[in-house]
């Protein structure tokens, strides 16, 4: 389980506009905007998030948090798509 996903996105706007609207039948509607070109993208009563940001990488990364966490510790991994 994920308790926090980074992506890395080419077409920031395109990119944000359309996760804004896939979530947001899961209640997915607390946003958070992190300048120049970043997003987090939360449930309002969730402990979970998705953050897009404009990326150059050609392809773009992503990261990801897992569950469970240790202390205040947690795995933290970093892929290329």
């Amino acid at each position: 389980m994920f308790d926090h996903v980074k992506f890395g996105v080419s077409d920031y706007s395109a990119s944000k506009a359309f996760y804004v609207k896939a979530l947001q039948p899961l209640g997915v509607t607390g946003a958070t905007e992190w300048p120049p070109n970043g997003v987090e993208l939360y449930h309002p009563k969730g402990e979970v998030s998705l953050c897009l940001y404009k990326v150059d990488e050609n392809p773009p990364i992503f990261t990801w948090r897992s569950l469970p966490r240790i202390g205040n510790k947690s795995k933290h991994s970093i892929a290329q798509l």
